[in-house]
């Protein structure tokens, strides 16, 4: 005869094997989920020359800290847009989620696996003399990509999502002159970005 603790241990034995068969993709996903951050990749900008004229990018990088698992169809959004007020202080005039291209857009489909090792780069704006022109994929009517001529000081929040996971939100305050230079520490005395951790 079987012993009462023994047939006790094989019923629990099987509830926790039907347990782990129903949950177990649930708690996986609940105890290892991505690790997905946003940063700029430079204050200065990259210049590169284009047919018309040279133009310089300000971009972000997203990176998955976690070594397990991969980011699914992670896709960079502008959340927030903030313009300085005559007060100085930042007023509102977009929320909603604009998706940002990544570097290189051609060669990717919008919403993109980020696992431990991937680089991925996004576009958030580009500057050349007289313009700075924000680079969503798309604008509605009530969005002001483009910024001509004269000074220009904003606030813009980005966020990076995915299926399975999503980055602190990141929020740049960007100023400019309206002034122009091809080298990077001449064009950062004209243009200034940085992490503005304000609410």
């Amino acid at each position: 005869m079987t012993p009462v603790w023994l047939s006790a241990l094989g019923v629990a034995s099987s509830i926790a094997v039907a347990i782990a068969a129903i949950w177990g993709e649930k708690m996986r996903a609940a105890l290892f989920k991505p690790d997905l951050h946003l940063a700029l990749v430079s204050s200065a900008g990259q210049r590169e020359n284009s047919d018309i004229a040279s133009v310089r990018y300000y971009r972000l990088r997203l990176t998955n800290h976690a070594l397990h698992p991969a980011a699914q169809e992670v896709q960079v959004f502008l959340i927030r847009m903030d313009l300085r007020g005559p007060d100085g202080q930042p007023q509102t005039i977009f929320k909603g989620a604009l998706p940002l291209p990544w570097q290189y857009q051609a060669l990717y489909p919008n919403a993109r696996t980020i696992g431990h090792k991937t680089v991925a780069d996004v576009d958030l704006f580009f500057v050349s003399p007289e313009l700075l022109q924000l680079t969503t994929v798309f604008d509605p009517p009530n969005f002001a990509a483009k910024m001509q001529g004269s000074e220009q000081h904003f606030w813009v929040t980005v966020i990076a999502r995915g299926l399975n996971g999503e980055s602190a939100s990141l929020r740049l305050k960007i100023d400019w002159d309206g002034r122009w230079e091809h080298g990077d520490h001449e064009m950062g005395s004209h243009l200034k970005i940085s992490t503005d951790k304000s609410t």
